[in-house]
């Protein structure tokens, strides 16, 4: 079996049979799961896809080459658009029309989940920023610092915004689907700048200040980081979780009844102590063989020998025989104060 990694050159003839898969980017050579793709880089070509439906300059987009958001802009006499335009691969077709209208304003991404923010209409550096759901544009949070010329990157719930305006900003802001945050900044200010990649891991590149640039820089967002909260050891064979959560809910159950009694089931179990033969500790529990006798439906099997059993399943027949023993109470405690 094949393994292509990053970089590989291939010359002449070449015989492929391989399922190893390789999703890096940077690849010649990798599988997708289906096929085997090759890309020779340096000789990329552009076609010609659908035109706009309204011809503009200076505005915005989102989302993907078979799902396409365009957004916002001017025509050469300075009238901003509102109209959006969605592309499927082949054709533009007419989407909800932004809020305001606006020119130079930046975007973010998929088609259904979008954000626009900053841009332009004359005399004004715009702060505003709607969320695109795939047929309506509604307010979102406001920039920090209002402006035109910026670039954006990321997703309508984790967006970046940078650069931007004249004279040109520095300042990054972090979008989390309601408000924007202070970033890092630009090392280098500027406007009319590019941008893409996400809000961790931004990319913004060219634009002037005033004169044109050629600069790129990658931003480094502040990931979010979490406690361990899985661990498994493999002298043990204990796995250590902060919260095992296990299907339950409605949809995915029929015949749903009321359980019956179990509390005579339940005294028949046997709560036991004892040593684990592999190291000799110390621990308590049951025995599976003993508790097939009482819940098959519990004790798990390998080749025909009881293997172990499932303890969260006890848990609804316990409940049962704790509600089955208080209505015993109640009635005790009724016929005690009636005897009274």
């Amino acid at each position: 079996m094949a393994n292509f990694q990053n970089g590989i050159t291939i010359t002449g003839s070449f015989d492929l049979s391989a399922t190893t898969e390789n999703t890096s980017s940077a690849g010649y050579l990798w599988f997708d799961g289906t096929n085997f793709k090759y890309s020779i880089l340096g000789t990329g070509t552009w076609s010609t896809g659908g035109a706009l439906i309204q011809c503009r300059s200076d505005l915005a987009g989102a989302g993907t080459q078979n799902a396409g958001l365009a957004f916002g802009g001017r025509t050469y006499s300075q009238t901003y658009f509102s109209c959006t335009e969605e592309y499927d691969g082949s054709s533009w077709s007419a989407g909800g029309a932004l809020i305001t209208a606006r020119e130079k304003l930046a975007g973010a991404g998929t088609q259904d989940a979008a954000i626009s923010f900053g841009g332009y209409d004359d005399p004004n550096y715009l702060s505003c920023t709607e969320e695109y759901n795939g047929t309506s544009w509604a307010a979102g949070g406001a920039l920090i610092t209002g402006r035109q010329g910026l670039a954006g990157a990321g997703t309508q719930n984790a967006g970046l915004a940078f650069g931007g305006s004249w004279p040109s900003y520095s300042c990054t802001e972090e979008y989390d689907g309601s408000s924007w945050s202070a970033g890092g900044a630009l090392i280098t200010a500027r406007a009319g700048l590019g941008g893409a990649g996400t809000q961790t891991e931004g990319l913004a590149f060219g634009g002037f200040t005033p004169s044109r640039v050629l600069c790129t820089e990658e931003y480094t967002g502040a990931y979010e980081t979490f406690s361990k909260t899985f661990d498994y050891s493999d002298t043990t064979g204990e796995t250590t979780v902060s919260c095992l959560i296990e299907t339950s809910a409605a949809r995915y159950k029929d015949n749903i009844q009321p359980m019956g009694s179990q509390l005579n089931k339940v005294m028949q179990l046997q709560p036991v102590e004892f040593d684990w033969k592999s190291n000799k500790k110390h621990d308590i529990g049951f025995v599976a063989d003993s508790v097939k006798n009482v819940y098959p439906n519990l004790v798990s099997e390998k080749d025909g020998q009881v293997e172990g059993m499932n303890y969260s399943k006890l848990v609804s027949a316990l409940v049962k025989s704790i509600q089955e023993q208080q209505t015993q109470i109640d009635e005790l405690k009724a016929r005690l104060d009636n005897n009274n």
